[in-house]
């Protein structure tokens, strides 16, 4: 193991002591029955093992995200009615169990890990996305085709070459980092095949393109991550139609908490009244805001498909940390969602690509 990864290792146990004990507790099997993608046990072993397989030569953020690329194992484990342990979706919720964390990281090692700045956002962003990402190579072990490269390469292009190259760095340790008598390895050749429609598409990218009439621009992300506080400025723009379900509740019962107004509305016909709007707007040729969690692809899609190609899709991504969650929830007395609620939706998302996308753009708090 690096010099790196023990300091970084060393001082995970020591200031996240609770979650390095979970960890050891989370076993990737039964007692009686080993997980056959991991057969090496707990979750702790398997960090211990990937960060054990990082070449010194790569980068900083890399490591990090070694470590903290599943964590979300410790809150998504469940044991199917057939006796198969899962962690469904476990990469999501390791992205924002991890914002809080990289805080603490950055504040502490920052003359060692040199290449952080707890001043530039895009350090977190960086590390987040490779922790989202890692498992996205694992879709296509058993088809390393020409055409899945194509696909790979249109989800990440926009995420540059460097952000790639850590990638592989960190799913070829991940791979290593474990005993497994399945097939999930990932060819050498696939990923220089991956990287190379990457380069083509940067190479032949053409600015010119993006250059549309109207935008939309869809807000993603959990309750109490900033979403409402980013639109205030944007509120009193006539150019620009805001489709936010919170506002239209909160039209119906104004003398009313959000909580009460809640019970009483009729979902559906707000759904309608959404749909009504944003026909309308895409009709109109109106700039859009989509002020909803829109954490799945699915989601997404039911929006996107809907406007024409003058349209600039842009997405962007809240990555709030839970310490500032927790804090906006004690303020937000009239709006309370439980805390089960919200795990589920950490536990829904799926990062936006740019196969979905023309513009992604991050927003960190913590």
């Amino acid at each position: 193991m690096t010099e790196k990864s023990m300091m970084l290792k060393e001082f995970f146990i020591k200031e996240f002591s609770d979650l390095y004990d979970k960890m050891r507790e989370c076993d990737h099997g039964l007692s009686d029955k080993l997980n056959p993608y991991h057969e090496e046990g707990d979750v702790w072993t398997h960090t211990e093992m990937v960060l054990d397989a990082l070449p010194s030569t790569v980068s900083d953020s890399v490591v990090v995200a070694a470590l903290l690329h599943d964590i979300g194992k410790v809150y998504t484990r469940e044991v199917t009615p057939e006796g198969k342990v899962r962690f469904f979706n476990h990469a999501s919720r390791s992205t924002f169990e991890a914002i809080d964390i990289l805080k603490v990281i950055y504040d502490n090692l920052f003359d060692f890990f040199n290449t952080f700045s707890v001043l530039n956002s895009d350090s977190f962003v960086h590390v987040l996305n490779l922790i989202n990402l890692h498992y996205i190579f694992f879709n296509y072990t058993d088809s390393q085709t020409e055409k899945n490269a194509v696909k790979l390469a249109k989800k990440l292009s926009g995420y540059g070459l460097t952000f790639y190259n850590d990638l592989v760095d960190l799913v070829k340790a991940d791979h290593v980092g474990r005993i497994t008598s399945q097939k999930t390895k990932v060819s050498n050749e696939f990923f220089e095949l991956v990287k190379v429609k990457i380069k083509n598409l940067i190479d032949n990218f053409d600015c010119s393109k993006n250059i549309k009439d109207n935008y939309i621009d869809l807000l993603i992300g959990i309750p109490y991550s900033g979403k409402s506080f980013f639109l205030e400025n944007y509120v009193n723009n006539s150019d620009i139609v805001i489709i936010s379900r919170d506002n239209l509740i909160m039209k119906k019962y104004p003398e009313l908490s959000y909580n009460e107004a809640w019970k009483l509305v009729d979902q559906n016909a707000i759904n309608l009244e959404l749909d009504s709007l944003f026909r309308s707007a895409v009709k109109d040729n109106k700039n859009i805001i989509v002020d909803m969690t829109n954490l799945s692809r699915k989601s997404r899609n039911s929006k996107l498909s809907q406007v024409s190609k003058n349209y600039n899709k842009k997405a962007s991504v809240f990555y709030t940390g839970m310490g500032k969650i927790k804090e906006r929830i004690k303020k937000r007395k009239d709006k309370n969602i439980d805390q089960l609620v919200l795990n589920r939706m950490m536990n829904s998302f799926q990062l936006p690509t740019y196969s979905e996308f023309d513009e992604i753009y991050f927003k960190v708090t913590v």
